[in-house]
């Protein structure tokens, strides 16, 4: 697994044997800038407690709401950033793996990005490895100074 860290953050780069090994992460961001004309990314966040009145309460909703997000949005950003802990905390990771792989069908040179920060979460268990993203966002020590690494290559 390789580090790498950018304006978005620190980033650890998953095992997929489906992208270019000649790609480094940070040549999908510029692929995606240039293609989309976009620095957004699109954080998907689904709390069911916020979800539109028709679906709120609704844990099983989760896929539903954050692929009409992406659907939406899929020629409009540089990144996707699901965030584990949302489903985490309601048993809804299967929902997020149907979710990794509906993005990359909808938008296969847009980067996804799985944060799997848990600093503000109080629900904390470890990132499945059936979840390969491209990308998982880490929240480091304090104090921890990371380097940009321009040359990290997809494993």
């Amino acid at each position: 697994m390789t580090i790498a860290a950018g304006r978005i953050g620190v980033c650890a780069l998953a095992n997929t044997a489906s992208y270019n090994r000649r790609m480094t992460f940070l040549d999908l961001l510029r692929g995606a800038e240039r293609q989309n004309d976009s620095m957004l990314c699109v954080g998907l966040d689904p709390d069911p407690a916020r979800f539109p009145l028709h679906w709120r309460g609704d844990a099983s909703k989760m896929y539903d709401f954050c692929a009409a997000i992406a659907d939406a949005t899929a020629d409009l950003v540089l990144a996707f950033k699901p965030q584990i802990a949302y489903f985490a905390a309601h048993r809804a990771e299967d929902q997020l793996e149907r979710l990794i792989t509906h993005l990359r069908r909808i938008a296969p040179q847009v980067p996804i990005i799985l944060d799997a920060k848990r600093a503000t979460c109080s629900y904390n268990r470890g990132v499945p490895s059936t979840l390969a993203s491209r990308c998982a966002c880490k929240s480091s020590p304090p104090g921890l100074d990371v380097r940009h690494s321009k040359n990290a290559p997809l494993p």
